[in-house]
């Protein structure tokens, strides 16, 4: 069996998604914890070094790009990023699914739509199409906040930021994606005020997934730090 052939699994899926600064992996590590409670856990991020470094993608993020260079890699970057999750899928996440591990991605391919309608890149169906045999997650967690906020809190870090990151219309582009769903609207996508504590967030996913899962959790949430 594979991807291709719809492979049963076992386990749960769970994509946790939002711009960056809306604090995605904090709640990743904080629902991670909770679900260790009721069983096995991988916690993945669904994108490898070999997209992340690559030097084109990291030259169009930072604004280093001629126009002309620039309006090209924006169909190219979904094609890079349909390769890179396909194959992590196959060798690294179904596996874990197959195991029967809860699997909480941190992104997933909801975020490679998003940033591509932010850069003016429209086609959804094609879009889905390349991305055709992920599985669905089992629940999507969608933490929303203001592209101020996430602005803000990209310029807190330490790191330098990367073009992208900083500049409001893309930054707006991408959370109207995320809250419109171009891709197709589900039950299971939900949407999270994450501009609040963060033990409030917190309390508010373990709701969601328990609820949605069916599951009973062991010890309450501890979090002291955003």
């Amino acid at each position: 069996m594979s991807l291709r052939d719809g492979t049963p699994y076992s386990g749960v899926l769970i994509a946790v998604c939002g711009l960056d600064g809306s604090g995605k992996t904090t709640q990743v590590n904080l629902l991670a914890e909770q679900l260790r409670t009721v069983g096995p856990v991988s916690v993945l991020r669904p994108a490898t070094d070999a997209i992340r470094f690559d030097q084109a993608l990291v030259d169009y993020r930072n604004g280093r790009l001629p126009p002309d260079e620039a309006h090209d890699m924006v169909v190219e970057m979904p094609l890079m990023a349909a390769a890179d999750i396909f194959r992590q899928m196959r060798t690294t996440i179904l596996p874990r699914l197959q195991a029967g591990d809860f699997v909480i991605c941190d992104r997933y391919v909801y975020t490679s739509y998003a940033r591509a309608h932010a850069r003016g890149f429209h086609d959804q169906e094609w879009l889905s199409a390349l991305n055709r045999y992920l599985p669905v997650p089992n629940l999507t967690l969608y933490l929303d906040v203001r592209p101020e906020v996430a602005v803000n809190r990209v310029l807190a870090r330490t790191k330098a930021p990367k073009w992208e990151e900083t500049d409001l219309d893309r930054v707006s582009g991408a959370r109207s994606a995320f809250l419109e769903q171009p891709w197709g609207r589900r039950d299971t996508y939900r949407v999270v005020d994450a501009e609040r504590p963060v033990e409030e967030i917190a309390e508010q996913v373990r709701e969601i997934v328990a609820t949605t899962l069916g599951l009973t959790f062991g010890d309450p949430i501890a979090a002291s730090s955003p």
